[in-house]
């Protein structure tokens, strides 16, 4: 209809301009050729006018798509514009489904069990899941608070190679403690340089599959040595037995010798035999009898049986444990592990130089509370001698004692029945715990249900 218009308007632009040019030749400027003028300036006019609406109304439709307006600034009879209102409305949709797409992605991220960390070039984290927010202990704002990932990003950052091999890390905020396997992606989108950061925690896997191994190991070892130590044994007692008291020998002593040393393979192997029992109930113990439990009542009844032992030693037992909740716990493993707790404690604080020029406070202290993610704990803290700092690695390793009489099974044992409880036994180092009351020169094992 535009292009009809606009051939009429060029064509009447000519016809007056001929007109004109007529009516002036014969006459010269009269009435009848300042109409006509006035004619062919009214049509230009409105050529001039319809040529600007034309070259505006592209900008018109962009503009009106871009905010959304359905008559996209086009009159009802315009010859494009159902066109362009479908146009515009498959833009729409393409829109929308982008959008859906996005709130998608994003509801899934915040969904899934594993952390994502999305960082910018300056550090600045750009997003992050609410995994990523449980697993640290709180809301990063900078890459920089996330002490063990900083190397890792800049290394991502800044290298050639995209993609970082996954690594593991630990992970300690306060008294939350874990292992991340992290995997590091460097991204560029639109310009713009991301580092992406997803990491989960494999603590509780690492710690049931050492368990696992070490319950194997321990049941490989026993019963190969079981199988060799009591033959020996017997057959020791056996030719101690039947040593005759005539048998002579060039040298008197050579039969007392003998006699001694039958003795002692007898004697060593019955002690094997005892150390391989303990070890059997280690790697045999029973899955937990659960039955709802009052820690203070466990941790009372713990201190009865363990009165005559602290009092005999002189040692001041402060049990403040208040914890008031129910738990589902086996009571006889978890005395257990607090009967085994106390004992070493007791080891500890007599191994005290009792001459030294400052008297020692000799106390055990049992304290509860819970976490920030709400699982609960007993502390149990002497004034003991500590353990060292190169020894902490492998106090809940089978087999391992720094003590000169010990079997390495108090502390195993231990720890296998608060994983067995769903829980942990870990040791608090004297860092750990420098903001607390109870004393930290001494050890401090934390129960966690």
């Amino acid at each position: 209809m535009n292009q009809i218009k606009l051939c009429f308007a060029i064509a009447g632009v000519v016809l007056l301009s001929m007109s004109l040019g007529v009516s002036i030749f014969r006459s010269g400027i009269s009435s009848t050729s300042i109409l006509i003028a006035l004619a062919l300036s009214l049509v230009i006019a409105w050529f001039i006018s319809q040529q600007k609406k034309a070259s505006r109304e592209p900008l018109m439709v962009l503009k009106a798509i871009a905010n959304g307006d359905t008559s996209l600034g086009l009159t009802q009879t315009h010859p494009l514009r159902n066109q362009l209102i479908e146009v515009s409305a498959k833009l729409k949709s393409v829109r929308l489904d982008a959008v859906e797409q996005a709130n998608y992605f994003q509801v899934l991220i915040q969904q899934i069990n594993v952390g994502v960390i999305v960082v910018n070039d300056s550090g600045i984290i750009k997003q992050q899941n609410s995994a990523a927010i449980r697993l640290v202990g709180e809301k990063l704002g900078h890459i920089q608070a996330f002490h063990p990932f900083y190397g890792y990003y800049r290394k991502a950052l800044f290298e050639p190679s995209s993609k970082l091999s996954r690594i593991t890390l630990p992970w300690q905020k306060n008294e939350h403690q874990d292992i991340f396997s992290v995997s590091i992606i460097k991204l560029e989108l639109n310009g713009k340089i991301l580092v992406s950061i997803t990491f989960q925690s494999i603590y509780e896997e690492l710690k049931l599959k050492e368990q696992e191994a070490f319950k194997q190991l321990t049941q490989v070892l026993t019963h190969e040595v079981a199988n060799s130590i009591l033959p020996l044994s017997s057959l020791a007692e056996t030719a101690l037995d039947r040593l005759p008291h005539e048998l002579e020998f060039e040298c008197d002593d050579d039969k007392d010798d003998l006699a001694v040393a039958l003795s002692a393979i007898s004697s060593r192997a019955i002690h094997l035999n005892q150390f391989i029992t303990r070890f059997r109930t280690f790697s045999g113990l029973p899955p937990p009898n659960r039955k709802p439990c009052h820690l203070h009542d466990l941790t009372d009844n713990v201190y009865q049986l363990m009165r005559q032992s602290i009092l005999d030693n002189e040692i001041t037992f402060n049990n403040k444990v208040v914890y008031s909740q129910l738990l589902m716990v086996d009571r006889s493993q978890i005395e257990q592990v607090l009967i085994n707790l106390i004992t070493n404690a007791l080891e500890a604080i007599s191994l005290i130089d009792a001459h030294d020029d400052i008297e020692q406070i000799k106390q055990i202290t049992l304290e509860s509370g819970h976490l920030s993610d709400g699982r609960a704990y007993i502390d149990l803290k002497d004034s003991g001698t500590g353990i060292s700092a190169s020894a902490i690695a492998n106090i809940f390793v089978p087999f391992f004692t720094t003590k000169s009489n010990g079997s390495g099974i108090g502390l195993a044992l231990a720890k296998t029945i608060m994983v067995q409880h769903g829980g942990d036994l870990i040791y608090i180092t004297s860092e750990e715990r420098a903001n607390k009351s109870a004393p930290s020169n001494g050890a401090c094992f934390r129960l966690l249900f």
